[in-house]
């Protein structure tokens, strides 16, 4: 009972000076605060929504795909291996060192080239389908509009938007209106819902970061709803969502061959992502938390964390932007705009050069 007693003791979740006393005045005088149990139905939310994405992509994604002209390719088989079939399963990728060592184990017959072949087929073979990709993607795209259009008329009907000061007033003694609940229930469900779809996904070479993206918003939503930090976690949600929009739209063009089409979405979402997460996040968003919010009370444990994951997000955004100016760069030096966080199945790192050539052959 102890234990219980001090994991809710008013330091840890309430400002100095507020006790849970003046919680439940607050709510007796009919004001809503917002409970963990609130989000118990986020649950079979989630599974509803992966019913949906899967009848989302039969009957819209999938159909659209055909008519744009995206087609699955046919890949070779790799041929039977035992060598290279055990050395697959425990490297993640053929390394060039492990070369000479491979050779020396198999026939004579066997060369570099025919080894980098095997492999390019062996991750061919694991690849998702072009249309599932982009039926995934279409998917993403779908919901972060839908999202952020709700998101936004959210906002814009709060004046805790205009003045960010009102994140904090009287906190956390601050009526929970009905908007803002459903907008934390909706984002709350699509995060839990790829959690749920993660491994079936394309798996990219960001994966552990993608882990810790979604695992640190599941917990920033949770955590901000929880603790009311609901004004201010819906700032973070809203501005998120919008890059989200193009980055997916810009891929759907990369799958549909339209190359020229995906560069200039993909100039869009650089832009609005160093906007919104470069510039609007640290110095909007991290201001009002770390400074607009110590004019108003003293900090606490709940407030210490809440911050840790935000700055955890900031530093995620980092990495990615890091990720898209490589992208500006090779899209610079006359390359195609390709997901840097590409598929992440078995390679190595050289083109299919033997394809390329077959390619160039055909052409002449």
């Amino acid at each position: 009972m102890m234990e219980v007693e001090s994991f809710w003791n008013e330091r840890y979740w309430l400002p100095p000076g507020v006790t849970w006393a003046d919680v439940e005045k607050f709510k007796n005088q009919g004001g809503s605060i917002p409970h963990l149990s609130d989000l118990w139905i986020v649950i079979p939310i989630a599974f509803s929504m992966i019913l949906i994405r899967r009848v989302f992509e039969e009957a819209i994604s999938t159909p659209i795909a055909k008519r744009v002209g995206i087609k699955n390719k046919r890949t070779a088989k790799p041929e039977s291996c035992p060598i290279l079939e055990k050395y697959s399963k425990s490297h993640r990728r053929l390394e060039r060192g492990d070369l000479p060592d491979l050779l020396s184990k198999l026939d004579k017959d066997w060369n570099e080239r025919r080894i980098e072949r095997w492999f390019r087929r062996k991750k061919a073979q694991g690849t998702r389908p072009l249309t599932a990709k982009f039926g995934e993607t279409m998917w993403r795209g779908f919901f972060y509009t839908l999202a952020y259009s709700y998101g936004t008329y959210v906002v814009m009907a709060n004046t805790w938007f205009w003045d960010t000061l009102d994140c904090w007033r009287n906190f956390p003694l601050q009526d929970l209106t009905w908007d803002v609940k459903y907008y934390y229930i909706a984002e709350l469900a699509f995060y839990l819902s790829l959690c749920c779809t993660l491994l079936s996904d394309t798996i990219r070479k960001d994966f552990l970061a993608q882990i810790i993206h979604h695992v640190a918003t599941i917990a920033l939503i949770t955590f901000s709803y929880a603790c009311g930090f609901t004004r201010i976690g819906v700032l973070v949600m809203w501005l998120h969502d919008i890059s989200d929009i193009f980055l997916e739209i810009a891929k759907c063009f990369v799958y549909a061959e339209r190359q020229a089409i995906a560069d200039h979405f993909f100039n869009i979402f650089a832009v609005v992502f160093f906007i919104s997460r470069i510039i609007y996040f640290p110095f909007v968003v991290l201001h009002t938390t770390w400074i607009k919010s110590m004019w108003l009370f003293e900090p606490f444990f709940g407030y210490y964390f809440f911050n840790f994951l935000l700055m955890v997000l900031q530093i995620l955004h980092l990495y990615w932007f890091y990720l898209i100016l490589d992208m500006a760069y090779r899209l610079l030096k006359g390359k195609n705009v390709t997901d840097s966080r590409s598929d992440e199945e078995f390679s190595v790192d050289e083109s299919d050069n033997d394809n390329q050539n077959l390619s160039d052959k055909k052409g002449k």
